[in-house]
């Protein structure tokens, strides 16, 4: 897949309300700079980065 910019930044206090980013390695490990992505985890951050920015 070709590398591309998201929509918008993803903070990690929001991706940790992500039932499928459960798993992933930067929110146990917040210094990962690269890390492998399963395919839901890289779909589920593609449609996260698509919607409005959550008022908090």
């Amino acid at each position: 897949m070709p590398v591309a910019a998201l929509p918008r930044p993803l903070p990690l206090a929001e991706l940790r309300t992500v039932p499928a980013l459960v798993g992933l390695g930067l929110l146990r490990q917040p210094r990962l700079a690269v890390m492998p992505l399963t395919e839901t985890e890289y779909l589920a951050l593609l449609a996260l980065s698509e919607q409005p920015i959550a008022n908090s």
